[in-house]
């Protein structure tokens, strides 16, 4: 008697939960698949970023055409609806006492 009761509340439970991030629309999705991807390179032509993202994009990336460009070319780029972007950015959160960055 008690596992289906267990199991209903899981079940219940499961459905209330939510992910931090909101979910796309469906006119979103089909918005992005139809964009031209633009990965943005680190400034530091060295850097070892700029070497894995180029490889696994050619490898991996097929959802929609791609092209790598500069900083100033997202700048001037970002508020196009046609593109879509992958970037590297650093995040700190306020309330983290640690002194760590984190690169999403």
């Amino acid at each position: 008697m008690k596992r289906p009761i267990l199991t209903a509340c899981l079940l219940l439970f499961t459905l209330l939960l939510k992910a931090q991030a909101p979910f796309p629309l469906k006119d979103e999705i089909k918005q992005f698949t139809v964009s031209k991807t633009c990965v943005v390179l680190d400034e530091d032509q060295y850097s070892v970023y700029n070497t894995y993202i180029k490889r696994a994009m050619k490898e991996y990336w097929t959802v929609t055409p791609y092209e790598f460009i500069q900083s100033a070319d997202f700048e001037s780029r970002r508020t196009d609806p046609s593109y879509s972007f992958i970037l590297l950015t650093q995040t700190n959160f306020e309330n983290d006492k640690s002194t760590q960055s984190i690169i999403s």
